[in-house]
């Protein structure tokens, strides 16, 4: 079984073209990656896989499953490790916690229940009601 199929993938940012009509296959147990310069369509692919935007037009398929009609299923049998944070700084960290959980489907009761045991195991439970701050808010510099 493939886990990704892609035939004729095309996305469009308005009048750009960010990926054009490509065709892949990831079979079971491969390795795989996307190689290419800034702005080749990397993420852009990796998002659409991911179900967190939909192709313009082609098919692609995550474990047999149509990205355009199974995006709940889907996401709840892959893991997403993100680049950079995805944290929304206007809500604190329970509430950050508690969305991405229901990217998920996992119900807001559980979500909560869940958040709060998260927490408490990191030790960080007295950081629930804080914001999140980001790099340029707090004046860090990343090196990369």
């Amino acid at each position: 079984m493939n886990i990704v199929t892609s035939k004729r993938l095309t996305k469009d940012y308005g009048s750009l073209r960010a990926v054009d009509n490509i065709d892949f296959e990831i079979l079971k147990g491969e390795c795989f990656g996307f190689l290419g310069p800034n702005g080749a369509g990397k993420t852009t692919v990796m998002r659409i896989i991911f179900c967190f935007m939909p192709p313009t037009s082609g098919d692609i398929q995550v474990f047999g499953m149509d990205v355009a009609k199974s995006q709940s299923l889907i996401k709840s049998r892959i893991g997403v490790m993100p680049q950079e944070d995805n944290l929304d700084p206007d809500l604190t960290v329970l509430e950050n916690l508690i969305v991405y959980a229901r990217y998920f489907d996992i119900p807001k009761k559980e979500s909560v229940r869940l958040a709060h045991e998260l927490l408490d195991f990191v030790e960080l439970k007295e950081k629930a009601p804080s914001r999140t701050v980001t790099d340029e808010q707090s004046g860090v510099i990343n090196s990369r």
